[in-house]
């Protein structure tokens, strides 16, 4: 996982309550399946990010591109998207790599304090169920009902389980220990 370095230190903690409100942040030109978030009935996506072609639907809020320095604090929503392709089923085409890859959006949501909703077969599925820090899912169409599943009290604990992370990542603690392996396997190879 790659650490999120904030401006500041300390780590921010906003009074947050269970929603159906989602943030999608990245390359929006690369993550075409935005513009059928629209298809989601009874979610809100609110999505951050510079693209030429925003997208456009009932339940869509485009924000633009802000800042990464001050993006984790002005995030709205209740839960982090960490999702990629052309298609609500990320398996397909590009959405493929996220089985090999922890994208660094992934550290944003973390930082902002926003649990995670990640493809069931991704790198990082196995790690945010068993820190119990969000939700796995193999199609976006899953969210609203894994949400309707999901009451205040495990919404709270995943927000509980993110603050050691997010103190980690602020003092650099995953960034140190994958310097400290790659140091290891080059001294076994020698």
């Amino acid at each position: 996982m790659h650490d999120y370095q904030q401006q500041k230190k300390e780590i921010f903690q906003k009074e947050k309550k269970k929603t159906t409100e989602i943030i999608f942040a990245g390359n929006l030109d690369k993550a075409s399946f935005i513009h059928l978030l629209g298809q989601l009935n009874g979610l809100k996506f609110f999505i951050y990010g510079q693209t030429n072609n925003p997208p456009s639907a009932h339940n869509i809020i485009y924000r633009g591109k802000i800042d990464p320095r001050i993006l984790p604090t002005t995030m709205e929503g209740s839960f982090g998207l960490v999702w990629d392709g052309s298609s609500l089923e990320t398996g397909k085409e590009a959405g493929a790599y996220l089985r090999y890859n922890i994208p660094h959006k992934m550290a944003l949501y973390i930082t902002a304090g926003l649990p995670l909703i990640v493809w069931d077969e991704s790198a990082m599925a196995e790690w945010v169920l068993e820190k119990h820090i969000g939700i796995t899912v193999s199609s976006l169409q899953e969210i609203s009902g894994q949400l309707s599943k999901l009451s205040e009290t495990d919404y709270q604990s995943f927000l509980k389980n993110m603050i050691p992370i997010r103190q980690n990542m602020a003092e650099g603690y995953y960034l140190k220990r994958a310097i400290i392996k790659a140091e290891e396997l080059l001294a076994e190879n020698k």
